[in-house]
């Protein structure tokens, strides 16, 4: 019983099942003893209900099918964007190309909501932009990443040295030297 409880208290579903334990319910004989499916279960760390769904999986599809674990997919995506939307969406960006203005993502989004709607977010735009394939891939841009600023974590530690050539009044050449602290960014 013990092995039964830590099967279910990891969480094991029929997905987690050993091919080979798959296969010995699938081939479960009918003619079994009282008792059989629960020491089975123990043996095996698995719980009854698996046990009947993987039983059930074989009755449906044979005993090969159920020796594989199905699909992990959900049946249905909630959060998934509605078609109508990214359809709406790929409209406002045709417009936009039509009138010559910028049809990028966040253009499209801003457009959107002015309209009184709530759109998306930038990147599921994008995403949307890419899969009709409307949208030019620029993979020669600069990541935002790379628009960070730099700043040295201690004072006094990183300094940025710079010098440039200078006639004074007199013509005598003279070299003007700029230090910068990189954490502080003074002179």
């Amino acid at each position: 019983m013990d092995a039964l409880v830590a099967g279910l208290a990891s969480g094991m579903d029929s997905n987690h099942v050993p091919a080979d334990v798959r296969w010995a319910i699938a081939n479960w004989p009918d003619d079994a003893q009282r008792g059989e499916v629960t020491r089975f279960c123990d043996r095996h760390s698995i719980s009854r209900s698996v046990f009947y769904k993987i039983w059930r999986q074989a009755a449906e599809l044979g005993p090969v099918g159920a020796s594989e674990p199905g699909s992990r997919r959900p049946l249905r995506s909630p959060r998934q964007t509605d078609p109508g939307v990214i359809e709406h969406a790929l409209a406002v960006r045709a417009w936009r190309v039509e009138q010559g203005l910028d049809a990028g993502p966040l253009s499209v989004l801003a457009r959107m909501k002015r309209q009184g709607l709530t759109p998306p977010s930038r990147a599921t735009l994008a995403r949307a932009f890419a899969a009709a394939g409307v949208s030019k891939t620029e993979p020669g841009k600069r990541p935002r990443a790379a628009m960070r600023r730099f700043v040295y974590p201690a004072p006094n530690c990183c300094w940025q040295i710079d010098a440039f050539a200078w006639s004074l009044a007199d013509g005598t050449a003279v070299a003007i030297h700029q230090v910068i602290d990189d954490h502080t960014r003074k002179a």
